[in-house]
This record gives C-alpha cells, structure tokens and sequence, in this order.
C-alpha cells in the first residue's frame, strides 16, 4: 500500500505545472475534461445534500491545477442529467446544470457535484444517479483578482476543437484508462464520506453498484478496476491503513494521471 501511495504522490506532484510555484496561485486554474461514467454515478445524499463524483483530467497544462474546493460551471454543451427510477422500472431523467454545485476535489483528479436533497426528492423515483454527457468539460469560475483570467476564444478552444482532439487520442487506448477511472468512480460516489463501511457493504459493493464480476474477455480497464478494489478491499478487511473509500481515492488518481498526462501528449505538436 506504501509503494502504491509513492506512486500516487509523485505522479500528482509532477502533474501540477511549475507555474503553481511562487505566487501564481492568483491565476485561473484549468479547465478540466471529465471522465464520462459507462453508467450514471449513484448519488449519495446526508444533511441535506446529494453528491457524486466524478473522474477528471487537466487541459491545460500551462495552467495552475485547482485547489480542493475550487467551484466549476459546466462548459457550453456538456449537461449534468439527474436520472431516477420509477416504479414500472422505467427512467426519468431531467437536466440538473442550473441546479448542482461543481468544485475540485484532489487537485484535477476528480470533481464532486452536489444537489440539494430536495431538489433531488422533488423529482418521482427511487436510485438517484447523475449522467454526464460525452465530451463533458469544466470552466472554473472566474474570481475576483485573477491575474491571468481565462478569455471567451481561450474557452471555446480548449471546450472544443482540443477536447475532441483529447477524446480521439483516448478511444484509441480503448478508454481502458477511462473506464477503470469512471468505474472506480462509481464505487467511490457510493461510499459515505466519512466513517467507516461495514464489513457487508464492502462485501457487496462492487455486485450492487457495478454488476458482475469481470471475467478474462472483459474489458482490460474493467479488470483493472476490479483488481483495484479487491486490493483496497483487502486492507479495509483487515483494518489497518486507510478505509476503502481513501484506498479507491488512491488507486483512482493513479489512473486520471495517467488520462492527464496522454491529455497532454494529444494536443502537441505531432501528438
């Protein structure tokens, strides 16, 4: 678990531009692609407020990574839908964007949205899950005293023509990168955000929230994910070292790295 850590920590630390050093903490911080989820991310809810989480992945690499806490908009053309369950088993799903509350989480990492429970319990059905749209990317919103704002030309680029780009250079890898992330995510949404998961929970989790256990034909991304969990699911039995939701947050951050950095590698010069 150490070694895995290591891994995490430095691949974070080398992700966030050298800009971030020495003041520049006043400049805009990127915009963010997000992960689409093969499925829609159940919605925790306590106190008052529904969240969910999502994976994420830096677009700008000259710009500063945010901070934990950092409130996000959603770009033109990428919409947030609450989707629930009805009692016949058929779906309803309603745009949320004027509705949720978007902010980093984990440096670039991650995104966590957030609805009020009412607005959430005003909508007919049970299960509620939120499902991003394809191509989905985050604007941070501007704030007074940014030395370096992001302009209307800087933002439709980078939300368009570069996010595609992205896209295509992450379909070809398969998206087994992204479908391990997005399927960590899901597992991560579900959890309570503090405390510990009981011994049943943890037991059934990956069943309840993703299905059925992958077999050697399925996806490489989705093995990888469930070899993810069984590990951090190993060290939440014995309870030592962190809880699960920490160990997933862990393993996730490894792979969205790794999703910013062939970002990065796309939107170069021949990349």
């Amino acid at each position: 678990m150490v070694a895995g850590i290591r891994r995490v920590a430095l691949g974070f630390v080398f992700s966030i531009p050298l800009g971030f050093i020495g003041g520049a903490a006043w400049a805009a911080p990127q915009i963010l692609g997000v992960v689409a989820s093969a499925k829609p991310v159940p919605l925790t809810c306590s106190y008052g407020t529904c969240t969910a989480e999502f994976s994420a992945f830096c677009m700008q690499q000259h710009r500063v990574s945010p901070r934990g806490g950092t409130p996000y908009r959603t770009a033109k053309g990428t919409n947030l839908t609450l989707v629930t369950t009805l009692p016949d088993g058929t779906s309803r799903e309603v745009v949320v964007n004027d509705q949720v509350s978007i902010k980093s989480k984990r440096g670039h990492f991650a995104v966590r949205v957030s609805l009020p429970e009412s607005a959430v319990g005003s909508f007919d059905g049970k299960a509620p899950a939120l499902a991003i749209s394809s191509l989905a990317s985050l604007v941070p919103l501007a704030q007074v005293g940014d030395k370096t704002p992001l302009t209307k030309s800087e933002i439709a680029i980078v939300t368009g023509i570069q996010r595609k780009i992205v896209a295509k250079a992450l379909s070809a890898d398969e998206d087994q990168e992204a479908i391990a992330a997005g399927t960590m995510t899901r597992l991560i949404s579900a959890l309570p955000r503090w405390g510990r998961v009981s011994a049943e929970r943890r037991q059934n989790l990956w069943r309840d929230i993703v299905g059925p256990e992958p077999t050697s034909s399925s996806n490489i991304g989705l093995q990888n994910a469930a070899k993810e969990f069984r590990y951090c699911k190993h060290w939440a039995d014995t309870g030592r070292g962190y809880g699960l939701r920490h160990c997933l947050e862990e393993m996730h951050d490894f792979k969205a790295d790794n999703i910013t950095k062939k970002a990065w590698k796309a939107v170069l010069p021949g990349g």
